[in-house]
Parts: C-alpha cells; structure tokens; sequence
C-alpha cells in the first residue's frame, strides 16, 4: 500500500531518478516533472500528497511555482518542500514566506529527505483527522483554533477539568405521538438546531444527540478558563431561543415543547473513542453522570448545575438555590441550583 503520492519537480535527471529511487524503496508513489510548469500541468491530472521542488529550474523556478500553488484554491493546501542549494538566509525566508512546509538545503541525505516528508505528511493526516472529527461537532472558529494548536492537544485520551451540558426536551414522545412523522422530524431539528447552535456559539464542543437531547463540553479539547460560564450562557441561549419557538408554537395552537438543562464540571477523561471506522471526540466519569442526572431534575424550562459550577459563575450568573437532591452513586445530598434566565 502506498506512503503516499509524491510529486518530485527538479530539472536534474539524476537528482530526480536518484530521489525517486529512494522514495518509492520507502512505499511511496513518485510522480516526476522537470520544472514548475511542467508541474502545474500534472495538477491537472491528479493531486499529490505532497511537492517536493528544486529552486532553480529553467521556465518556472521552484519559487514562482510555490507562490502559484498557494493562489490556486484547488493546491494551496498541498504541503511543499523546497530543495535549495542557496546558502543565503533571505533565499530560505522567501521559500517558507510563501508557505512551504520545509525546505532542505542541498548537499543532503535521501534518508533525511524521507523522514521530513513521513514527519510533514503525519502532521497533515492527523489534521485531517482532527477536521473530519470535530466538524460535525464545533463551529468553523473552534476548528480552525484546534487545526492551529494540535502540539497542545492530547486526543487519545487525557483527564482534564471539563464542564459537561445534557438538554432535553420534555415530553416529547408523547407530543410526538399526536403528529405526523414529518412534523416530529421538521420541528426536532428545529429545536436540536438552537440547541446545537448556542453550544457552537459558545466555543463548546456538540459532543452528541440524544434522541431529543444533546450533550456538549465544554473546556475540552481547547481549554478555557470561563468554561463553566460559558456553559450557563449557551443553556440561556437555548432557553431564549427556544422560547421564541414555542410562542410561534403557541399563536399556531400547538403544545410547547420545553427544554430541560443540567450542568456539572469536574474530572473527566475526554478523547477520541470508538472503532477503527467510527471515532468520536466525548467525556466519561462521575462528572458526565452527575450532569446528566441534574438534567433529569431540570423541569421545562429550567437550567440546573451543581454547587461547583455555581461557585465559578458567581458574580456573572444569578442563579437561585433549590432543596440538595439525591443523585444516583452518591452518598450524600448534593447543592443544586436554578439558573435565573431573563
């Protein structure tokens, strides 16, 4: 199975045949062109995983070719090595400014040249995974910021403060069962579209639907110091806009479909779990299952979270205190409290 499609531009035919020796040795599959316009013409005809340029070639130089590549939609994000025999830094500055991913000064090893090529290609393969991952599940900012800071992030699996949302929308099956199948669907997303929407809003991560329901995270996989807050805001976001819904539902004779909201931050372990063809990024631990179980005392309408995410939105959110409940594994009464939406 190949490394990977590779498209090698040099004017040299020993260079060339040289490097696509070692190359294809190493698994990966060698395209050749002889200058920068002969390269662009490949493009036509396929998409390599990665270029690997000469600077000095006669009709498009490995600079001009760069500077194209980088203006043409369809290949700007196509990683780039520059071959140089230049020993003058500005020549190396205006290689990497025009965004190449590396560049190997010539004399050089064919061994180095692979190993930069296997690290710059595990890189981009693990932003790919990282995007297809969390595009379903966070806004285009919080993505973008995530492909920015993946050095910093630890998806297989770390435990981490993290604040956890569960909504709910209350009683819907038996709402569900006086309408017709189209209407469940139409106004279910409806709903579930506010509800995802103030998480994304928010900088959360929509971890997943349930049913009527979501959950989300909050602090994880980019960590924010306000994250409880942030959490609170996006559950008054969807009480809001879920209230707009429901006066519409109202003028129309329908029953409102009200939405229950609990929170909870704590120690969970967060990461991509799942099989080989199906991985998703969530939370597990004691918090999760507190979260969720606020969410079951949470009446239409309400928003309740436990005493440690009162104390970190104190001064920011009002909230009022209600009778302490007993939660499922636990020993004692906990504190809730009731988020005063307005």
């Amino acid at each position: 199975m190949s490394q990977g499609k590779l498209l090698l531009v040099d004017d040299s035919p020993s260079i060339r045949m040289m490097l696509e020796d070692k190359l294809s040795e190493d698994g990966y599959t060698v395209y050749c062109a002889e200058n920068g316009r002969e390269a662009i013409e490949m493009l036509d005809i396929f998409t390599p995983d990665m270029i690997i340029t000469d600077v000095s070639m006669p009709e498009m130089d490995g600079f001009a070719l760069c500077r194209h590549l980088k203006e043409t939609p369809d290949a700007r994000d196509i990683p780039i090595i520059i071959l140089t025999a230049a020993t003058e830094e500005r020549d190396v500055c205006e290689g990497l400014g025009l965004g190449a991913a590396d560049y190997i000064r010539k004399p050089f090893s064919p061994a180095e040249l692979t190993l930069r090529v296997k690290n710059i290609l595990v890189g981009v393969r693990e932003k790919s995974r990282l995007q297809e991952i969390f595009a379903r599940h966070a806004s285009p900012a919080v993505v973008k910021e995530l492909l920015d800071r993946t050095d910093d992030l630890m998806l297989s699996g770390e435990l981490c403060e993290a604040v956890i949302l569960f909504a709910d929308i209350r009683g819907f099956t038996r709402i569900a069962s006086k309408a017709e199948p189209e209407d469940v669907v139409r106004e279910l997303n409806r709903y579930l579209t506010v509800m995802s929407e103030a998480v994304m809003e928010e900088g959360g991560t929509l971890d997943k639907f349930l049913g009527d329901g979501i959950m989300a995270i909050f602090g994880a996989p980019l960590k924010h110091e306000d994250a409880a807050a942030r959490a609170v805001r996006s559950a008054v976001r969807m009480q809001t806009g879920i209230a707009d819904i429901n006066r519409e539902r109202v003028a129309e004779g329908k029953e409102e479909m009200l939405v229950g909201v609990g929170i909870n931050s704590g120690p969970a372990v967060v990461g991509s779990i799942g099989s080989p063809s199906r991985m998703d990024y969530t939370a597990i631990g004691d918090c999760v299952n507190v979260a969720a179980r606020l969410q079951g005392f949470a009446k239409g309408g309400r928003i309740i979270i436990s005493e440690v995410v009162c104390k970190q939105v104190s001064g920011e959110i009002e909230t009022v205190a209600m009778e302490p409940v007993m939660v499922k594994g636990k020993s004692e009464p906990i504190k809730i409290y009731s988020v005063v939406v307005k």
